[in-house]
């Protein structure tokens, strides 16, 4: 069993975000048995209690007001109180978890306790804690499949314990680039219209950044944002999900895929004849459309099963848009 002590967050279950949630969701989402959290928890009441959540074994460290020196006597506190908890129960090679080192320059002496008793002292995740996670060959096998190329031991990390999250950050990375030389306020919310940024991405290399204007959103749901790039105008459009678009965008047939059924010509579709899951047969009238005052039937090109209808009865045209989907026998 690896034991496993976390000290500088206030504590589970998460209220005040940052730190907490980090551990709250860490924790919720463990996947080796092996692995036995021990998480120090702030406390005005009562010090040195220990109560369980979700599996954690959490004890609390009643820590003075000293106003902002009071996180510091808390990390301090914690840490030897994890110590005697260690002694106490003979616990051994424990890793030593430190969110942040608000003890700064004085980690000297707390870091020669953790020694002394063989453990590992982590200010941040590394390799180490990765080799302790359960199933990290399978889980290496598997993510190598997904992202086409080695990670490392952090990225499994990261993959077992938030799958989705992680392969949707790894997906946006390949979208857009890294975005790891952005600051936090940016990333989360964005800029605002007159704001400029600096953004270092190499020692003596930067660029800045302007917003210049935003437009409102057209009748798709789509912004044209002015931008200045050091100084050079650009322009670019981006789709706001919170507006709904007033034109319906039908999307376009593929030529390749056979179970796309595409509009002949621009015009307009005068009635639908079949619904989703209806069987059909080859030659068997699918949709009626009207174009230059001329009526076209499209047909079944071969006998199957309708999977999605993307039109209805009176939707304006567009060459090759997709009428529906139709599964082949």
């Amino acid at each position: 069993m690896q034991h496993v002590f976390i000290i500088g967050s206030r504590g589970l279950p998460a209220k005040y975000g940052g730190f907490e949630t980090f551990v709250d969701q860490l924790v919720s989402n463990q996947v080796s048995s092996q692995i036995k959290y021990h998480v120090a928890c702030l406390s005005d009441k009562k010090a040195y209690e220990h109560f369980e959540y979700k599996g954690v074994d959490c004890f609390t460290i009643k820590a003075p007001k000293l106003g902002p020196a009071r996180v510091i006597a808390y990390d301090m506190m914690a840490i030897n109180y994890a110590l005697k908890i260690i002694h106490e129960e003979i616990i051994e090679e424990p890793i030593f978890y430190v969110l942040g080192n608000t003890i700064g320059a004085f980690v000297a002496p707390f870091a020669t306790k953790i020694h002394e008793v063989k453990s590992k002292e982590l200010p941040k995740l590394d390799d180490e804690f990765a080799k302790d996670v359960d199933d990290s060959v399978e889980s290496l096998d598997e993510l190598k499949d997904k992202i086409k190329r080695n990670p490392t031991k952090e990225e499994v990390l990261s993959y077992i314990l938030y799958p989705e999250v992680f392969i949707d950050y790894i997906n946006n990375v390949k979208r857009f680039g890294s975005m790891h030389d952005l600051d936090t306020i940016t990333f989360y919310q964005g800029m605002r219209e007159g704001e400029t940024i600096h953004v270092d991405f190499k020692p003596g290399r930067s660029i800045i950044i302007r917003l210049d204007s935003v437009s409102e959103a057209d009748e798709e749901g789509n912004r044209s944002l002015f931008f200045s790039l050091n100084g050079q105008n650009i322009q670019i459009i981006v789709h706001d999900k919170s507006k709904e678009a007033k034109i319906k965008k039908i999307p376009k047939a593929e030529p390749t895929n056979e179970s796309h059924i595409g509009a002949t010509l621009s015009g307009s579709v005068l009635e639908v004849l079949v619904q989703k899951g209806q069987e059909v047969k080859k030659g068997e009238a699918l949709i009626v459309t009207e174009a230059m005052k001329m009526e076209t039937t499209i047909k079944a090109p071969f006998d199957g099963k309708v999977s999605h209808v993307y039109v209805k009865n009176g939707d304006v045209l567009e060459s090759q848009d997709l009428l529906l989907e139709l599964d082949k026998n």
